[in-house]
């Protein structure tokens, strides 16, 4: 007897190569198919230079049931390299600072967004829209961001230079930028300002300032069409502004930003000129939702007094009074809203057409003060700063501010006072979504105060 045909048939033995030939044809045809699939990718993230590495490990064991969870795997990979790809390869890239650019990177990092063409439309559109508000907000961080310690740096105005703590590395002979995030985004301001579109990290300032450290012999200055750089032995970047008019654009931007208005009352008109009419200022709104949000973090219930000190139309003390009862004692300094409102909240609240900074507390106190006072030069801080008189022992605030109390302090202004005072009192500081007003017609960056009663 042949004992190899004893153990295995002929046609077992061609059909068991068959199998052997059509897996190999199948694993090469797999690995071309991989290759397409990664040249897709790759045009998909629209010229991204690196895109996420191929999981080969999730190969290692593979059964039907892990199916779904690989190509899950490759579909997230893949999608947070086009968002990346649609967003940091196109224009917008350049009105971003970085600040802005790591939030956004953050928001890809577990679970982006399927994209297709409605999402990304979508999106596109948004940003697009956003664009300009995007610009201003990344322009008012570069400068406020600023180490304080400097005489040359205000927070609230560039003055003819600026200083970057601790940017450069200096050695014997030579030096080294470390910190480059600041001088891409002040070198991206300069250009945008002028029309141009922002210089690649690698080129623009930073190139200059790294040609003239790798020069023979070293310098130890450069200049752009925007800037005089000069760095010293401490570590520190000097950039000295070429151009007058761009920084000029650039403080009225930063005015605007922080000057923009959230209601209004004579009091926050400045000295140098006359208060405003009652109805002569921007008035915005708060949205229902943040409302709804300034109701469950003051934690009302029935019975509560609460005082509105800038009612506007009642969008927080008509929602309050739902929630209370009443009696919700509220301020309005126009007389149009003031007549409103009084009308809207009937039994229900008092209504006082006067400016409430012109009141001084008496025996009166509130269980609940709810507030979006105006915004113009430092008022709200002043008006929160006012209220907490109003405050009864237990009771809390919860206020809407201007987005400059995040700005830098410098002992002076409102908004140093208030910040010292939600410190002292154990309060809160909530950053609040840049377009928290969107809906009522402004992106004013803004911020939420919340502080208890001793």
């Amino acid at each position: 007897m042949n004992t190899a045909t004893a153990l295995v048939r002929k046609d077992s033995i061609e059909e068991l190569c068959g199998h052997r030939a059509r897996a190999l044809t199948l694993y090469a045809h797999a690995f071309d198919l991989l290759l397409e699939a990664r040249d897709a990718h790759a045009r998909a993230a629209v010229g991204k230079s690196h895109i996420a590495s191929f999981p080969s490990e999730a190969l290692r064991w593979i059964t039907t049931d892990r199916r779904a969870d690989f190509v899950d795997r490759i579909r997230t990979d893949m999608d947070r390299d086009v968002w990346q790809g649609l967003i940091l390869n196109t224009a917008l890239a350049g009105l971003m600072d970085a600040e802005a650019r790591d939030s956004f990177e953050r928001s890809l990092k577990d679970n982006p967004p399927e994209v297709t063409a409605e999402t990304v439309f979508a999106t596109m559109s948004a940003l697009a829209g956003d664009a300009d508000m995007i610009f201003r907000r990344g322009l008012v961080n570069v400068f406020s961001q600023l180490h304080r310690k400097y005489r040359s740096h205000d927070g609230f105005k560039i003055k003819d230079r600026v200083i970057l703590h601790y940017a450069v590395r200096v050695f014997y002979r030579s030096a080294m930028l470390i910190h480059d995030a600041q001088l891409i985004d002040v070198d991206r301001v300069m250009h945008v300002l002028d029309g141009k579109a922002a210089p690649h990290h690698t080129a623009g300032l930073c190139a200059a300032i790294r040609a003239a450290m790798h020069a023979q012999p070293a310098q130890w200055e450069a200049e752009t069409e925007y800037f005089s750089a000069k760095w010293h032995l401490n570590g520190n970047l000097h950039l000295r502004f070429k151009r007058a008019d761009l920084v000029k654009r650039a403080n009225q931007i930063i005015a605007e930003h922080f000057g923009m208005s959230l209601g209004v009352s004579p009091h926050a008109a400045s000295k140098r000129r006359e208060p405003p009419a009652p109805d002569a200022e921007a008035f915005f709104p708060t949205p229902p939702e943040l409302v709804a949000r300034m109701i469950e973090e003051a934690d009302l219930s029935e019975g509560l007094t609460v005082l509105e000190p800038s009612a506007g139309d009642g969008a927080i003390a008509l929602p309050v009074a739902e929630h209370t009862g009443g009696p919700v004692v509220c301020f309005e300094v126009s007389p149009n809203r003031a007549a409103i409102l009084r009308a809207d909240l009937g039994a229900r609240g008092r209504v006082i057409n006067d400016d409430f900074l012109r009141y001084r507390v008496d025996e009166r106190r509130y269980d609940r003060i709810l507030m979006n006072p105006p915004f113009t030069r430092g008022a709200d801080a002043l008006h929160v700063m006012h209220a907490l008189d109003f405050l009864a022992p237990g009771g809390r605030l919860v206020a809407i501010v201007s987005g400059a109390i995040h700005g830098p302090a410098d002992g002076r202004r409102p908004h140093d006072e208030l910040r010292h005072e939600i410190e002292r009192r154990g309060g809160q500081l909530i950053r609040l979504p840049a377009d928290s007003f969107k809906s009522v017609g402004t992106n004013v960056d803004t911020a939420m105060v919340i502080i208890d009663a001793a």
